[in-house]
């Protein structure tokens, strides 16, 4: 199933792969051959990425090809690694087609929500602005309450304008919609083993056939467990960075919780 798997991707992998980086592309330095030159890559940027004023002019191409465009080599490898994870999963469970729907489908989605970046820009904007000291604002709570102000409006003024001005690209959205897949089938699966742990623990526990099953039924209900903990933590973080509690980002995060939700709910 690996061999195939690999063998059904190689497509989407080699699309990912041929383009350079954007830190690759400035550079002028590759780290293994491409199919797109530096100066072609630099030319034809600015019509491949993903911008705000683009989607209001109806260039929605640019939904599909902001996915094979990364930032460095580590962001195209992170992307790659979530595809060969947690695409093996959807790929087991519903095929090929589905891989390739939920990817493609769960970046465009993630790339039209552009309300989910405004949103982003102005938290992480208005948290990126010192607040009042504690101390100081229980001594002139009027004082304080006009600076928190002052900071609220001013983020929400500019982060309309830097949102309109930022560049959008990475499968990230993409990935993470196959996350949110991954996640629904592990639910799934997370439930159904619940219930026969709860089966096998009625039958006649001296019986070894069925305390073999009991053991690998725990067992997989165990590293499922896991698994539904790590995503719980990717999402607490993703939503935390959302806010504005990790500062100014510079990551599409709105976009990565837009994608996984499209996932999950497919």
């Amino acid at each position: 199933r690996e061999r195939d798997y690999l063998l059904c991707i190689s497509p989407l992998l080699a699309g990912l792969l041929a383009m350079p980086t954007v830190e690759e592309a400035t550079s002028g330095r590759f780290h293994w051959p491409r199919l797109v030159s530096a100066k072609d890559m630099l030319r034809t940027y600015r019509s491949l990425v993903l911008t705000q004023p683009s989607l209001e002019r109806g260039e929605w191409w640019r939904l599909i090809s902001y996915l094979f465009i990364h930032q460095d080599l580590e962001h195209l490898l992170n992307n790659i690694c979530g595809i060969l994870c947690s695409g093996f999963t959807v790929f087991n469970n519903c095929g090929v087609e589905m891989v390739y729907g939920i990817f493609f489908w769960s970046g465009a989605v993630a790339g039209l929500n552009s309300w989910g970046r405004t949103f982003q820009t102005e938290s992480q904007l208005e948290a990126s602005i010192p607040a009042v000291p504690k101390s100081l604002g229980s001594a002139v709570p009027e004082s304080a309450q006009i600076w928190d102000r002052f900071r609220h409006a001013a983020a929400k003024w500019t982060a309309p304008i830097v949102s309109s001005r930022t560049d959008s690209y990475g499968a990230s959205g993409g990935v993470s919609g196959l996350m949110g897949f991954t996640l629904g089938l592990s639910l799934r699966r997370f439930w159904t083993l619940l219930g026969l742990a709860g089966t096998r623990a009625a039958r006649d526990a001296s019986e070894p056939r069925a305390r073999r099953q009991r053991g690998h039924a725990g067992l997989e209900l165990l590293v499922t467990g896991l698994n539904l903990f790590q995503t719980g933590k990717f999402l607490l973080q993703e939503w935390e960075s959302i806010r504005g509690d990790r500062g100014l980002t510079g990551v599409d995060h709105a976009g990565h919780l837009t994608g996984f939700t499209f996932g999950l709910v497919s």
